[in-house]
């Protein structure tokens, strides 16, 4: 019995530790991140890692602000994966349809520029701007359309349509 005793306390102890252990795959993140974090973390992909050295892991993609989000989530298969959606940035910006202004006239009013990074809601309201000054132009009825099309998993175009 004091054996049973002694395997039922040693699994108590040990229990929170397997618990915690789980193998590592990336999703998105560069094969070159991968080699700096076997090197800082003394990792590899598919070992056995804690749920804490994930998240320092996680930290440690943030910092290099190549990452717009880096996320740890534990797979049905037990695995643990990070996840990493890279920072994407305006490769083009594109003007169609406007006549009455020159692209670069337009694009300084957007307030965007080519390389900066990719946010949404800046685009929108880039094509809010060129809306109201064509409006103080007496261009009342112009229409703004935007289109936005990933070129890859880092660079975006923004594509404006006029109808003046």
């Amino acid at each position: 019995m004091n054996r049973f005793a002694a395997l039922i306390l040693i699994l108590t102890l040990i229990s929170p530790w397997l618990a915690q252990a789980r193998e590592l795959v990336y999703s998105g993140v560069s094969k070159s991140h991968i080699s700096r974090i076997e090197k800082t973390f003394s990792l590899r992909e598919g070992q056995v890692i804690r749920v804490r050295q994930a998240g320092q892991v996680s930290k440690f993609l943030m910092k290099t602000k190549y990452y717009e989000s880096v996320n740890v989530f534990r797979l049905k298969n037990g695995k643990l994966q990070i996840e990493a959606v890279p920072v994407r940035e305006i490769s083009s910006i594109v003007m169609r349809g406007n006549s009455r202004y020159s692209r670069s006239k337009l694009i300084e009013i957007s307030e965007l520029k080519e390389g900066q990074k990719f946010v949404q809601r800046s685009a929108v309201e880039g094509g809010e701007k060129i809306k109201a000054y064509y409006g103080r132009s007496g261009f009342f009825n112009a229409v703004i359309e935007i289109d936005i099309k990933a070129l890859d998993s880092r660079k975006m175009s923004v594509i404006y349509r006029v109808k003046e």
